[in-house]
């Protein structure tokens, strides 16, 4: 005699297999993205890459790349992101230098035409491009630069977008840097030899973009803040080699660092490695 089962054991063996395939879907193996386009960022991200590329043009002053990876993030209006995300810095208290180089690359597009004007949108007030000194001491003078301003617009018919002309920003290696900590690092987690440099603000926000110098018996580098985005803006480093003494300077102006070396870190074991060295400037 057969059993009449009906469809409930086809009805609960889907609901399982479909409870199983989202466990292994959503927590034992998730989707991870690598090298995806910068337009499927999140918001937030999308600010971010953003501002970095305007961080880098202000200091480039290349504005074809600039406007390439803009390009990246298929905004309708790129002028009007830049125009918009510098109001909302200005408006939450954020960093009126990253305000100042948002406004910046968004006059240099409009100048060589990569968006139409943007109406009735404008920064509420004037973008001033000198950045706070870097600390206590007099500030070495920089000779001066215009400063440029987005004029607000009106919101009446026909008002239009009006640049001015493009100005390059005063570069922060101008500012005296001092040296605010140095520790050794041993930590086997992160890269061997590794020399890491923090630069700050007076106010201990980062600084991106700040040129620092490298150098040795026969040799030198140079290289800049925040090119590792993942360890913030204000972040740099330099991997170093045993039995080389360096000195690192930040910027033009400040005291140079010497006697930077590859120090010997112990593990429990008893055994050695090589260890690094973190230098804090503010």
């Amino acid at each position: 005699m057969k059993e009449k089962r009906g469809y409930w054991f086809l009805l609960t063996g889907l609901v399982v297999g479909l409870a199983l395939g989202l466990l292994y879907a959503w927590l034992l193996n998730p989707v991870s993205y690598i090298d995806t386009s910068p337009s499927t960022l999140r918001q937030d991200y999308r600010d971010q890459y953003r501002l970095l590329i305007a961080r880098a043009f202000a200091f480039n002053q290349d504005r074809g790349r600039a406007s390439a990876r803009l390009r990246l993030l298929g905004d309708e209006d790129p002028v009007q992101a830049l125009v918009v995300q510098a109001q909302q810095v200005l408006a939450q208290g954020g960093s009126r230098y990253s305000a100042d180089v948002l406004a910046v690359l968004s006059q240099s597009l409009v100048s060589e035409g990569v968006s139409s004007p943007v109406e009735g949108a404008g920064v509420t007030q004037a973008v001033t491009l000198a950045p706070a000194a870097s600390s206590t001491q007099e500030p070495m003078e920089v000779p001066a630069t215009e400063t440029p301003t987005l004029q607000p617009v009106t919101k009446t018919p026909g008002a239009t977008f009006t640049p001015r002309s493009v100005t390059t920003i005063a570069p922060t290696e101008n500012l005296p840097f001092i040296l605010a900590e140095k520790s050794n690092v041993c930590n086997p987690s992160l890269p061997p030899r590794l020399l890491q440099v923090e630069v700050l603000d007076e106010n201990e926000e980062p600084l991106f973009g700040v040129k620092i110098t490298v150098s040795w018996e026969g040799g030198e580098d140079t290289f800049f803040t925040g090119m590792h985005p993942e360890m913030g803006p204000g972040y740099a480093d330099f991997s170093m080699v045993d039995g080389v003494t360096y000195s690192l300077r930040v910027g033009n102006t400040s005291k140079p660092v010497a006697g930077l070396s590859v120090i010997s870190c112990n593990l429990n074991d008893g055994s050695s490695y090589p260890g690094g060295i973190k230098l804090i400037f503010k």
